[in-house]
């Protein structure tokens, strides 16, 4: 990560800077959080301005709840399981998915308020004990950022897809700070690029 945040960066100025960026590009960001327990959003909706770069959160923690949002059967969840790339490309997929069905939905009521990129970020991770043979701290953080291209309907362009891999140490809070912050690096790295 390059994104130039100081250690002392606090999240609420992290989660201004995030905003801000989000608005200059004409942005959407759509969340799926579980390490993070809605962290992310919550930093964000802090933030005067939110609701015009903030398309949806959700947070899907149990595997049951993963089975149900993403349509993911249990057994395969059990095989794959639920802090993996196999998830998190889900759960960033699920949230993209019904971003471009909203915008088809409604594209006589949107006009000239169209965004022009999307971004769907996800988290997973463990911050309490271990399970499935990873450690406290395990983290998998990806991101995929989608161009909105206007033909008949408005389809998913990817433009740019990451997925990083972490370990944090600490406390289960200071896990899901850790995560967050870097949640919101990769956001503002984003911004970054596209002003670019």
């Amino acid at each position: 990560m390059n994104s130039g945040i100081a250690a002392d960066d606090s999240l609420e100025e992290l989660s201004k800077d995030a905003v801000e960026y989000l608005t200059t590009t004409r942005t959407m960001l759509g969340i799926s959080e579980s390490v993070t327990g809605g962290n992310i959003a919550a930093c964000l909706t802090g933030v005067s301005g939110c609701s015009k770069v903030l398309f949806a959160s959700q947070v899907i923690y149990a595997m049951l709840g993963k089975s149900s949002f993403l349509d993911i059967p249990m057994a395969t969840l059990e095989q794959e399981g639920t802090v993996s790339a196999f998830v998190i490309n889900h759960m960033l997929d699920t949230m993209a998915n019904r971003f471009f069905l909203a915008l088809n939905r409604e594209r006589d009521a949107i006009g000239e308020t169209l965004p022009s990129h999307f971004i769907s970020l996800a988290t997973t991770g463990i911050a309490g004990d271990p399970i499935e043979n990873k450690p406290t701290g395990f983290v998998l953080i990806g991101l995929t950022l989608y161009a909105i291209r206007e033909t008949e309907s408005f389809e998913p362009d990817i433009v740019h897809h990451e997925l990083h891999e972490f370990n944090f140490h600490g406390t289960r809070n200071e896990i899901t700070m850790a995560a967050t912050r870097e949640a919101f690096s990769m956001i503002i790295d984003n911004g970054n690029a596209l002003l670019e």
